[in-house]
């Protein structure tokens, strides 16, 4: 529930552009909040914020999440 609370402040407050690495991990990390309730889809969407940041040259943090995400 906290993380839930956590997520929807990060929200509203809004992320610059600026931000660009923090704004998609906010995103993967509301993906994987979505996992863990069993909504379907989720994976998906992780997987698409990790490639996101693979094309964006963040190639060796791009790796570690599609890590993380085969343990799911």
């Amino acid at each position: 529930m906290q993380a839930f609370k956590y997520i929807n402040h990060l929200n509203e407050i809004g992320i610059s552009i600026n931000f660009f690495y923090e704004k998609i991990i906010l995103k993967y990390h509301e993906a994987h909040y979505k996992v863990l309730q069993k909504q379907n889809g989720a994976i998906e969407e992780m997987k698409k914020h990790a490639q996101t940041l693979g094309d964006y040259g963040y190639s060796v943090e791009a790796k570690a999440l599609f890590e993380e995400i085969e343990k799911l």
